[in-house]
């Protein structure tokens, strides 16, 4: 019995996963056609998608987590590239900055450790731009994730208590 309990839940949250990536993809399309998004910038959506669909109780899923750990993780990416460039030192400190950033200002999001680390390999360095790619996904990302816990009855957010 356990297992359809379990299987049943995989499943809903590998639907509402599918769908948010996809409504991403597709508004990443179009809103971000004249900025020329480079769409290997979303790929760490896809560890934060796990999240929010799959552990959406865990503090590291919750919207504010998701939206701000993102963005402090691109700009630590971006930082580490301008200082550092193309190198191990710019991987490691993008990681680094990111993680330390996130867990003092309480906004501790895994995916954006892989998210600081592709800023240095893909080399970007418009803030404007990488903020508006990151900013559009994570919100769109947290928005399907509140829609679609509601829509399937599950509670999402979750307020954490310290």
């Amino acid at each position: 019995m356990k297992l359809f309990h379990h299987a049943s839940h995989a499943f809903v949250a590998a639907i509402g996963a599918f769908f948010a990536i996809f409504i991403i993809a597709i508004a990443s399309k179009y809103l971000g056609h004249g900025l020329k998004i480079n769409i290997a910038i979303f790929a760490p959506i896809g560890a934060s998608a796990a999240l929010v669909f799959g552990a959406p109780f865990s503090a590291y899923s919750q919207p504010a987590n998701v939206i701000i750990g993102n963005i402090i993780a691109a700009l630590s990416g971006i930082i580490a590239f301008k200082i550092f460039g193309d190198s191990a030192i710019g991987f490691s400190f993008a990681v680094g900055a990111a993680i330390l950033f996130m867990m003092l200002l309480g906004m501790m999001h895994p995916p954006g450790g892989g998210l600081a680390l592709l800023m240095v390999i893909t080399h970007h360095l418009d803030i404007i731009y990488v903020l508006i790619a990151v900013i559009l996904s994570s919100v769109l990302l947290v928005l399907c994730g509140i829609i679609y816990h509601r829509l399937s009855k599950h509670h999402y957010p979750h307020i954490h208590k310290p």
